[in-house]
């Protein structure tokens, strides 16, 4: 393996591991995001049915099922988007070391 290769190689283990760290990084924020909206409207909805002196937590229940699926759904558009970014990543890493390989 010439000097260039070498060095090459360790360039893209760097931005893989790099790639990697921020796709965790936003992963956890996204679950902070979705927890702290959640929580936001599980209160509003309480104030609501405090506010209107509803009998039952009826709604309460509906609105954290709500957003409860939505999160389901946007994590489940999130791993989607991960999984073609990882596939795209991959797919350039692959044609980069074809390409060296045929020089």
């Amino acid at each position: 393996m010439t000097n260039r290769k070498f060095m090459k190689q360790c360039d893209n283990s760097k931005i893989i591991a790099l790639t990697r760290q921020i796709r965790d990084e936003l992963i956890r924020l996204i679950e902070i995001v979705t927890s702290l909206m959640a929580g936001l409207v599980k209160a509003i909805s309480k104030q609501y049915v405090n506010t209107y002196h509803a009998k039952d937590d009826d709604l309460v229940e509906k609105t954290c099922k709500l957003v409860n699926e939505r999160s389901h759904l946007a994590q489940s558009a999130e791993n989607l988007a991960l999984k073609k970014s990882k596939n795209r990543l991959l797919r350039h890493f692959r044609i980069g070391m074809d390409s060296e390989l045929t020089n």
